[in-house]
Parts: C-alpha cells; sequence; structure tokens
C-alpha cells in the first residue's frame, strides 16, 4: 500500500517492491510484462500505467464478484444506483462471502 512507504522506509532496510537479491527479474519480465508496484502506481494519463492497472486487475479476485456493475459515466452509475435494490446485490455478496468462507476453512 502506498501509505506503508512512510513506515517502511523507517522500518525496514530495503522498501517491499524492490526484488530479492536471488530472484531471477528476467524471467519475471517475460512472464509478467509490467511491475505490480511500480507501472500501477504511475499518473492516471500515463498509458504504460493505465495498461499496467488493467493487467493487473485480471489478476484480482473481486471481479468473480456476484452482482458487480459496471458503469460508463458517473451519471450512468447514478442511474444505476437510483434503479439497484441494494438488499438484493447485499445479500448475493453476502452469500458469495460465506461460500468463499466456508471453502477456505475446508482448504
Amino acid at each position: 500500500h502506498v501509505g506503508n512507504r512512510r513506515i517502511m522506509r523507517r522500518t525496514a532496510t530495503a522498501s517491499y517492491h524492490y526484488p530479492m537479491p536471488d530472484s531471477n527479474r528476467t524471467e519475471l519480465r517475460l512472464l509478467h510484462v509490467y511491475d505490480p508496484f511500480v507501472d500501477t502506481a504511475r499518473r492516471p494519463a500515463d498509458p504504460i500505467g493505465t495498461e499496467a492497472r488493467s493487467y493487473w486487475s485480471e489478476y484480482s479476485e473481486y471481479l468473480l464478484l456476484p452482482g458487480l456493475l459496471h458503469f460508463a459515466s458517473t451519471a450512468d452509475l447514478l442511474a444505476q444506483l437510483q434503479a439497484m435494490d441494494g438488499q438484493r446485490v447485499s445479500a448475493k455478496l453476502g452469500k458469495a462471502y460465506r461460500e468463499d468462507m466456508e471453502e477456505m476453512r475446508s482448504f
């Protein structure tokens, strides 16, 4: 987390986004073309940052949540929120959470 950088500078000898001494960065770059710490923290107008955030979002589990809605603009978001059945969405998300917790317990 970006907020942890202030703490990490005081408590750690190296920042957490630096590679481990024995890691093979060349091989890692062949697997993942964007750095998850550096490239995703670029300014919103930077096309590399936009591509990196899009790339790493594919590895995020939140995209799998039921009831996840997408919106094209602020007006679209507000229209969807007004028409949304919040209790139904909350129930879907709660059910998914309980199922995930049960799966983790049985792992």
